[in-house]
């Protein structure tokens, strides 16, 4: 027995990838709700170095969720649905889909953007925007919060990392979205059927606008209801909103794998950026 094959679906039909996708979305609904609870009777507690690690997984399985919810909505195109397979086991694809979806970005240009910036391996930040290389956010955020770990933050700078309490975040807009659409019946294989339904022929580009996926999103929640057949709750009511309001386009086409960058590149760039101050400021390089 093999594990993380869902690169068979590239080899099925659209007919019998819906049920396959259904059963996915069930099963990881079902364990975002679990995880989610557990997570806020932790933050409760005030223990949030046990919460920030389980947040870890938990969202790390919402973004699953949506992966699947991808792979449906963009299930014409071979390509991307290629992509999305190999995306659902990535680490960091994972946690661009959780960033994305913290935001509300105007419209797919503003996604593109903020993926660009969220790719790369390292990066330079500190009082100076430039005093300091680390490694990808979101890789380091992750393994922050599930480990200790002695570290090179630049060459021959080392020091011992992870469970620092007050560098801990444990978000909720993603576990609330995924939540959302669970109680709107979207994580079943009739909710596989409604997005792929929705999106298909339904090209977009940097210029289209949120509105767009907004309504699409309308779209299949419609289609659910439809089928339901049931007197809306309050309940129900909320979570068409969460869903309407956070459920952004598909990412599955965009490149979500890590931008190597070396150390010896960013040392570069460091060097750039402090000749630029130091021009600003006395005008003149190498001062």
């Amino acid at each position: 027995m093999l594990p993380r094959r869902l690169d068979r679906l590239v080899t099925l039909s659209n007919e019998e990838r819906f049920p396959i996708l259904g059963e996915g979305l069930e099963k990881l609904g079902d364990r975002v709700a679990h995880l989610a609870g557990a997570v806020a009777a932790l933050k409760a507690a005030d223990d949030v170095i046990a919460a920030a690690a389980l947040d870890v997984i938990c969202t790390e399985e919402a973004a699953k969720v949506l992966i699947l919810l991808d792979l449906a909505r963009c299930m014409h195109p071979q390509k991307p649905f290629a992509k999305g397979c190999k995306y659902f086991y990535s680490h960091l694809a994972r946690g661009i889909y959780a960033h994305v979806h913290e935001g509300n970005p105007a419209d797919f240009a503003e996604i593109m953007r903020y993926v660009e910036v969220l790719r790369p391996s390292h990066y330079l930040d500190g009082p100076n925007d430039a005093d300091w290389i680390f490694r990808n956010e979101i890789l380091r955020g992750r393994e922050s919060a599930l480990y200790v770990d002695y570290e090179e933050s630049q060459r021959e700078e080392f020091s011992w990392t992870g469970g620092e309490r007050e560098m801990l975040y444990v978000p909720a807009r993603l576990t609330r979205l995924i939540l959302a659409l669970r109680t709107s019946g979207v994580l079943t294989e009739a909710g596989a059927r409604a997005a792929a339904k929705a999106w298909k022929n339904a090209p977009f580009d940097g210029s289209t606008r949120w509105e767009f996926a907004r309504e699409r999103a309308k779209y299949v929640l419609a289609e659910i209801a439809v089928q339901e057949n049931k007197d809306p709750t309050q309940e129900m009511h909320t979570a068409w909103r969460t869903v309407m309001e956070k459920w952004t386009f598909p990412l599955i086409h965009l490149d979500l794998t890590l931008d190597g960058i070396s150390i010896e590149e960013m040392s570069e760039q460091q060097a750039h950026h402090y000749n630029r101050m130091m021009m600003d400021e006395y005008g003149a390089y190498d001062y």
